[in-house]
């Protein structure tokens, strides 16, 4: 029997199939929450870390293997997304071997998720008494103001020109340092642990932001804007929460330097050294009159020449 539907009516059959394509699509929807990244932290000769959030409950893992060789794959073990860490996540790629290029992709609720190009990663090689060291390039950044309507100052807002993103992307730096105010704390913010993961939270999910945090390994340190009100010092009331969302957020290798408390780090890279400082969280006013004032704090500067002065990894 041939069915002729009239124009603007939709046969039953149809209305069906319909609803059938549109629960597919939700379920779709369910098991392949969006997220945000994944970005590569530290990448080394036998290990690197990727970080991801998820923008609603999830459960993940990283699956990557040699290029060339799927056979190889790995697995990270699963992961049940928290929301009292907004669904933040930090993986550990282990087993890997120096100089090798890797691909690696998110498995969210069960199912892969697709990138192009496909997400990829190149192990420190092993040059030292070998070769020369390896060529790489770095970018460097800082002051990211996303707008977000309701709680911008009134008149012209500062934020806009995502489009730098995508033209830092473009040029497929090895490595992306964040220089600090990585994001801009309002005064809704700024008081609860709450507001602070919304903020990072709503930065990270910026449309125009997501190849560039697909590129290369990112590492980042901090200032103001990141750690409380404008100009906060060391003494700001919710240091602590500053510190948490910082560490949930950006996947250094660690936080805080032995003898010293902060987020501080330190990294070779190929031939080059890193050390990566903070200028809140032992700061004090410029204008104290009990102490002498400082920024970085004499923990941090005891650890910073000692360090330096020490045989570092590419010094002999």
């Amino acid at each position: 029997m041939n069915h002729i539907s009239k124009p603007g009516y939709l046969h039953p059959m149809n209305m069906r199939t319909a609803g059938l394509l549109l629960y597919l699509a939700q379920l779709s929807a369910f098991a392949q929450p969006r997220v945000n990244g994944p970005m590569l932290g530290h990448v080394d000769m036998l290990a690197a870390s990727v970080w991801m959030q998820c923008q609603e409950p999830c459960v993940a893992r990283i699956e990557y293997w040699a290029e060339g060789k799927p056979e190889s794959i790995m697995r990270t073990p699963v992961t049940d997304s928290d929301p009292h860490a907004a669904h933040a996540m930090e993986f550990t790629l282990d087993r890997l071997v120096p100089g090798t290029r890797y691909l690696y992709r998110p498995v969210v609720n069960g199912s892969a998720l697709a990138s192009d190009p496909p997400l990829a990663l190149t192990t420190q090689p092993l040059w030292k008494h070998r070769t020369d060291p390896p060529a790489f390039t770095v970018a460097l950044g800082s002051c990211t103001y996303v707008n977000e309507t309701e709680y911008d100052r009134p008149g012209t807002p500062y934020g806009g020109g995502y489009g730098i993103f995508n033209a830092i992307a473009d040029q497929q730096p090895d490595l992306t340092l964040w220089l600090g105010d990585n994001i801009y704390l309002r005064e809704p913010d700024w008081g609860t642990r709450s507001g602070y993961l919304h903020r990072y939270t709503h930065t990270r999910s910026l449309p125009e932001m997501q190849r560039l945090l697909r590129t290369g390994a990112h590492y980042a340190i901090w200032d103001d804007h990141d750690f409380g009100p404008n100009d906060a010092v060391g003494s700001w009331i919710n240091a602590s929460i500053a510190h948490e969302a910082f560490d949930l957020f950006w996947p250094n290798p660690t936080h805080g330097a032995p003898g010293a408390s902060g987020a501080i780090t330190s990294f070779s890279y190929a031939d080059a050294d890193f050390f990566l400082l903070d200028n809140r969280t032992h700061r004090t006013p410029a204008d104290l009159m009990s102490a002498p004032t400082a920024m970085l704090g004499e923990a941090q500067i005891e650890w910073l020449i000692k360090l330096s002065n020490t045989a570092t990894p590419h010094s002999n």
